[in-house]
């Protein structure tokens, strides 16, 4: 059984027809409360409001948000660049339910760095409460992955779960003698081994830090095996072998590469925290405030809106 919509639909869809015009314009659609529920933007606001009753309800996201509209209201701007403009400020401005939530898969991805004793380095869409930095935005979730786990293999980091206990080098005699791996990564020779104790807490935190200063870019360091190894198959003339190293390098490459403007910065600065800084071409990174930064919703104004209904 279909729900009932907010409102009456075909008096909506009347009044819309007898007021609006074909004229640029953006557009709000509100709920009984006068809540926005979302903003649109049109180079006809007439056509564009009247496709909104021609949609298919649950098929179709223009239904789905009508059948949530109890009223619709709109402004006219000179041109539709102007309506593009304003459709960014009221987005921001409103927050509205139906302009953020039905556009997950635009969400940025990220590199994260989590806290704790033995840090992991992961791509993400969306950052865990244990996450200390993250770096980017990046737009392939699939590329940004490869590199990430291509800078694991080469600096020994792990990739097991958050809650993978750890055992270090020198706590052996706390916890037995038979010292085996979870993963076979470590019998590969693509991790240090901190769950076996195979390496010092201090060895890995070391080469945490590596990671970040290659992805701050600081340092080409984790480059030096890969430019060596590609070097070599070159020389033996293992050409496929040099090949694959190549994109091993661009895959590293590609994570000092950010697809924003490069500005190496923190979203929310605390006390102490150094500003941003333009003159290194990194990738930004991300740091995670634990203040609260709740933003109370804005009221809508009515003035130089037309309303559809009184």
């Amino acid at each position: 059984m279909l729900p009932l919509p907010a409102t009456d639909l075909e008096q909506l869809r009347t009044r819309v027809r007898a007021l609006s015009e074909n004229r640029p314009g953006v557009y709000q659609m509100t709920d009984a409360t006068g809540r926005v529920l979302y903003v649109g933007k049109a180079k006809r606001v007439r056509t564009r409001l009247l496709s909104y009753f021609r949609a298919s309800y649950p098929e179709d996201k223009a239904a789905r948000i009508l059948y949530a509209t109890h009223d619709i209201r709109w402004r006219y701007v000179p041109s539709e660049f102007a309506a593009f403009l304003t459709e960014l400020r009221q987005i921001r401005q409103h927050r509205p339910h139906f302009n953020y939530q039905l556009n997950h898969s635009r969400r940025p991805v990220l590199i994260a760095v989590s806290g704790g004793r033995a840090p992991r380095v992961r791509a993400c869409r969306t950052l865990a409460a244990h996450d200390v930095r993250a770096y980017g935005p990046f737009q392939s979730l699939a590329r940004a992955a490869e590199a990430v786990r291509t800078l694991n293999d080469l600096l020994g980091l792990r990739d097991c779960a958050e809650t993978m206990p750890m055992v270090f080098a020198g706590q052996g005699d706390l916890f037995g003698t038979d010292r085996r791996a979870a993963c076979a990564r470590h019998e590969f020779g693509f991790c240090s081994g901190p769950c076996a104790g195979f390496v010092a807490e201090w060895e890995y935190r070391r080469r945490v830090e590596t990671a970040t200063a290659f992805l701050e870019g600081r340092t080409i360091q984790p480059m030096d095996r890969v430019i060596e190894m590609m070097s070599a198959a070159a020389g033996s003339t293992d050409f496929e072998l040099a090949a694959r190293w190549r994109e091993i390098a661009r895959s590293c490459w590609e994570m000092t590469r950010c697809s924003s403007s490069g500005v190496d910065w923190c979203a929310a600065p605390g006390p102490g925290r150094p500003r941003p800084s333009r003159t290194q071409p990194s990738a930004p990174r991300y740091e995670r405030s634990w203040r609260s930064r709740s933003r109370p919703h804005s009221r809508s104004r009515s003035t130089g809106w037309m309303k559809s209904c009184s």
